[in-house]
């Protein structure tokens, strides 16, 4: 899938890719083969990619006669990202959104597999489930954009979000 970006032309293809590309698609695979097969096919994956990685030359950079210190370089973005008040609120929805994603992936497995005591094919089916709703919210969004600002989405969404982690709080405890 991923030797496909290069080729893409229209945002529809997009969409298509990372369907293919999506938890659904691991959820497949693991109704055919084990998590370690999985994992093992995965890293194999990683290591393909890392050689690609490793395999590119990069330019020369060019000497700079006064160069800032290393610390004033490493950290010059996230000033200029903090000092930017849009910015921090993305920050604040992005947290929102890799919590949330976060404790799903974990959790998934946790509470299929201990808590409902069911088995393999069963945390597919559930990793395809939060698959398909993510692309069925990325595929109606646009639509919902024509009617409804950027701005109540998306804080919207970091407070289902964030409801959703304390809800699962309470599911794990």
């Amino acid at each position: 899938m991923v030797c496909a970006l290069p080729f893409v032309t229209e945002v529809w293809q997009v969409y298509v890719l990372i369907f293919l590309l999506s938890p659904m698609a691991a959820a497949a695979l693991l109704m055919a083969m084990s998590f370690d097969a999985l994992f093992l096919l995965n890293a194999l994956a990683f290591l393909l990619s890392a050689a690609l990685v490793v395999s590119v030359t990069l330019p020369s950079p060019r000497p700079v006669a006064h160069a800032p210190g290393v610390w004033r370089r490493v950290s010059h973005g996230m000033r200029i990202y903090l000092k930017t008040p849009r910015l921090r609120g993305l920050l604040a929805l992005n947290l929102a959104v890799s919590a949330a994603g976060a404790m799903q992936i974990v959790n998934t497995v946790v509470v299929v597999r201990s808590t409902l005591g069911l088995g393999e094919r069963e945390v597919a089916l559930a990793f395809a489930a939060a698959g398909g709703g993510s692309m069925l919210v990325a595929l109606m969004l646009p639509k919902v954009l024509e009617w409804v600002p950027e701005r109540p989405v998306m804080l919207l969404g970091g407070a289902l979000m964030t409801l959703s982690l304390s809800r699962q709080g309470d599911a794990s405890t």
